[in-house]
């Protein structure tokens, strides 16, 4: 995947530079850079996103409309979890039930979460909704809104890149 190897290569350099014995100065220059190339990494992200949800929007639509039933759903559910297994859906699922609360309401999305397996529905509602608020919300806002970045030092173990 292009898109996490720049990542992971831009977590690494960011690791450098912080690590580096190098003078306050010169690591504020090389941090302001840094947080440069990542805006611009991101924001090409967000467009390639943004066109590629399009196209999904387009096409599922249409498939919504006429073929989706909650047992579909579910099918649906269980592949994604088998498919990308417990990592992926660490990442995924909470920003998922996030955003869905903006866009459907708290109804609808107390529904999904009742219907998700239980050790997965404890998971999202107890440490990866905790993890994605401390880190990825933190992160965003400091990208979009310019908000200061102060996300605490992230256990290894919840946080690692593989």
């Amino acid at each position: 995947m292009k898109n996490l190897d720049d990542i992971k290569m831009m977590q690494l350099e960011f690791q450098s530079i912080c690590g580096s014995h190098a003078s306050n100065t010169q690591k504020s220059g090389e941090l302001k850079a840094w947080n440069n190339r990542f805006r611009a990494h991101i924001k090409e992200h967000v467009e390639h996103c943004q066109k590629h949800f399009a196209d999904e929007e387009s096409m599922f639509a249409t498939t919504f409309k006429n073929e989706w039933n909650e047992e579909a759903c579910h099918k649906m559910e269980q592949m994604i979890i088998k498919k990308n297994g417990l990592v992926a859906t660490r990442i995924a699922l909470p920003a998922i039930v996030a955003v869905m609360y903006d866009w459907a309401g708290s109804e609808f999305q107390a529904n999904f979460l009742k219907k998700l397996p239980y050790p997965i529905r404890s998971m999202v509602t107890g440490p990866w909704m905790r993890e994605f608020e401390e880190v990825n919300v933190q992160l965003m806002k400091s990208l979009t809104l310019h908000y200061p970045l102060n996300i605490k030092e992230p256990h290894p173990a919840c946080c690692s890149v593989s």
